[in-house]
């Protein structure tokens, strides 16, 4: 149902990629751009870390894209994302540099370990 003139107003945000190093921004075919060889690679290319703590999954990634183009003028190119055993997101954070992310992810993992779904209220 339409109500009078109003539409969705869909902003188109263009992908700014970046090399795990912060290099860029770059457009896809950049030569420069650093992406794997093929398909089965995207994961060991893409991966930093991955810790599982009995119903929690911890893994920080490089995205390659900056998700922080609209909202800040640093580009955020790491995510941590914390699962429970439903696969529901429980925790995520950004971050702009491998470092960065690598302490990020053992914050989390140090935040998550003891995770007890029972205790839940």
């Amino acid at each position: 149902m339409t109500i009078g003139n109003e539409r969705e107003h869909i902003i188109a945000v263009p992908r700014i990629w970046y090399n795990r190093d912060g290099a860029g921004p770059f457009t896809w075919d950049d030569p420069r751009l650093e992406k794997p060889s093929s398909e089965e690679e995207l994961d060991e290319f893409r991966g930093v870390a991955r810790g599982s703590y009995g119903h929690i999954t911890v893994s920080t990634i490089f995205l390659g894209v900056d998700l922080n183009v609209l909202f800040g003028d640093r580009p955020l190119l790491f995510e941590t994302v914390v699962w429970d055993a439903h696969h529901e997101i429980v925790d995520m954070r950004r971050y702009p540099s491998e470092p960065a992310a690598r302490a990020g992810h053992m914050d989390m993992c140090r935040k998550w370990k003891d995770y007890d779904p029972d205790a839940r209220h």
